[in-house]
């Protein structure tokens, strides 16, 4: 203990006389008395810091064999060695009320409190960041679900707008055959009246042709509708026959010429409108090969 104050003593003086502060004379104000009582004062300081270290560290050991002797007097104890752990334990008890040790386990337990609070902060923060990640993922699944059944719901609406679309253009491209097939037919029909050739059997009167004219092409006409062409043609021609007759006047024969004009244009009207129904369904084909062309290309 001595050498250790006589060793701070010297020291303390020789960073004394070799600071900046003595060499310029800061200290010749002081006399030795107070040099020494400065001297005294840190020493004692050290004295006490020594102490109170060497305490520590005899409190620390002393922790440190408490631990031990109680695992040893519980070995002894399992054993059946009783009297030999009674001593161990009566130690053990002398230790725990050493006020030193009570300190020194005191500042143990609040460092491991600290080290198991932080590690319940950081296990706090991992969770918090586990949850953020989990919460994000989340949301992200959520929007490309909603991304999904919008892209799953735009295909269904335009796979039903195509299918409207072809609907209507095969309900276009019927509707315009059976007018084309109608007109055909009526062009049949005059025809067959314009080249049936018939032989008269009589003169009859200009009434009794029209009459008998129009009850031959009525009756032509239901055997047309029962698709009967064949009979059908044959009392067309009965009819021309008796219209000829009766077509020697300037009307009549002014009616035929409508009737051959009305039967041309129809026919032209046919033409025509099967022509528009191809360009038509052309269209619709190259649209929708474009169409499947692009989506194709924004896919």
């Amino acid at each position: 203990m001595l050498a250790i104050r006589n060793a701070a003593i010297a020291l303390f003086i020789l960073a004394l006389l070799t600071s900046p502060s003595f060499a310029k004379d800061d200290y010749v104000q002081y006399d030795l008395g107070k040099l020494a009582k400065k001297s005294e004062a840190r020493l004692k300081e050290i004295d006490k810091i020594v102490k109170e270290t060497k305490r520590k560290e005899a409190a620390a050991k002393k922790l440190a064999e408490l631990n031990l002797l109680y695992r040893d007097a519980e070995l002894l104890y399992n054993e059946g060695k009783f009297e030999e752990a009674k001593s161990l334990y009566r130690k053990s008890i002398s230790y725990t009320k050493d006020p030193d040790v009570r300190a020194v386990a005191l500042e143990k337990q609040k460092e491991l409190d600290r080290i198991e609070k932080a590690k319940m902060e950081e296990q706090r923060e991992k969770d918090r960041l586990e949850r953020e990640t989990q919460k994000k993922a989340e949301v992200e699944s959520r929007e490309k679900e909603r991304i999904e059944r919008e892209a799953v719901r735009k295909a269904e609406a335009e796979a039903r707008e195509k299918a409207r679309a072809e609907e209507q253009a095969k309900r276009e491209a019927e509707r315009k055959a059976k007018e084309a097939e109608a007109q055909r037919k009526e062009h049949l029909k005059t025809k067959s009246i314009e080249e049936m050739p018939a032989e008269p059997k009589s003169a009859p009167t200009a009434r009794e042709i029209s009459d008998d004219a129009a009850e031959l092409i009525k009756k032509g006409d239901e055997l047309y509708n029962n698709r009967n062409y064949d009979k059908a043609k044959e009392y067309y021609g009965k009819a021309r026959f008796l219209l000829e007759e009766k077509n020697k006047s300037s009307k009549q024969q002014e009616l035929e010429r409508e009737a051959r004009e009305k039967a041309r244009a129809e026919e032209k009207a046919k033409r025509e409108a099967e022509r528009k129904a191809k360009e038509e369904q052309i269209r619709l084909e190259e649209e929708v090969r474009e169409k499947a062309r692009l989506e194709a290309e924004t896919s």
